[in-house]
């Protein structure tokens, strides 16, 4: 499984999560979505993902304490693990 694939079918886990009865995942032959709702947090959630990359080697080398945070998921947190 590619990545996009990976990312659209968490997506539409959680889409089905929210929604009330079954979305419609129905896609034109480009990947679009047919439904405008559906695509248009399709794009949402892909530029979400987007923000949220991080670099590990930026952050252990100016920012020490999150060394141990980054080794463990690579995502800043507010506070250490207890």
């Amino acid at each position: 499984m590619t990545k996009a694939e990976k990312m659209r079918e968490q997506f539409e886990a959680w889409h089905r999560s929210v929604v009330n009865g079954e979305p419609p995942h129905e896609k034109y032959n480009n990947g679009d979505y047919i439904s405008p709702h559906v695509q248009r947090y399709w794009l949402g959630w892909q530029a979400s993902r987007e923000a949220v990359v991080v670099s590990c080697r930026s952050l252990t080398t100016t920012r020490p304490a999150w060394s141990a945070i980054c080794v463990n998921r690579c995502v800043p947190r507010s506070r250490p693990r207890a």
